[in-house]
């Protein structure tokens, strides 16, 4: 049981440092130029906040033993759940600006037919 803990420890620390030589790269691509700094803050203070609070989930212990792997778990399902409502697995293209935002979001709060969501398509993507 030991060398699966130690393993699976291991496989954890390199999938992690994998990702934030990645997110620190897509970052920048991902984020539109008028938002990114105040994403970028919000994303560290998300972080560090995550990382102070996941030391206090070792304390429900006390509670019921188990209660601390299932927290670990459920929140990474929860996370990977969310994905699937991001724009990009929406099969729309990522917006632009600021204001390719702002008419994707009137876009989906009326309600209209096939041509104009794929004229909202075409209007977002100045290629």
């Amino acid at each position: 049981m030991p060398f699966i803990r130690l393993g699976l420890t291991m496989l954890g620390k390199g999938l992690m440092a994998i990702y934030f030589s990645i997110s620190m790269i897509y970052n920048h691509e991902l984020i539109p130029t008028g938002l990114r700094s105040r994403a970028e803050g919000g994303i560290v203070f998300m972080s560090g906040l995550a990382s102070s609070l996941s030391s206090l989930a070792l304390i429900t212990r006390q509670y019921f033993e188990h209660l601390p792997t299932i927290l670990y778990g459920t929140c990474p399902i929860m996370a990977a759940i969310c994905v699937y409502f991001l724009p990009e697995t929406l099969n729309l293209p990522l917006p632009d600006t600021i204001q390719d935002v702002e008419r994707r979001h009137k876009n989906y709060k009326k309600t209209s037919t096939k041509e104009e969501e794929s004229n909202d398509v075409q209007d977002t993507t100045e290629c």
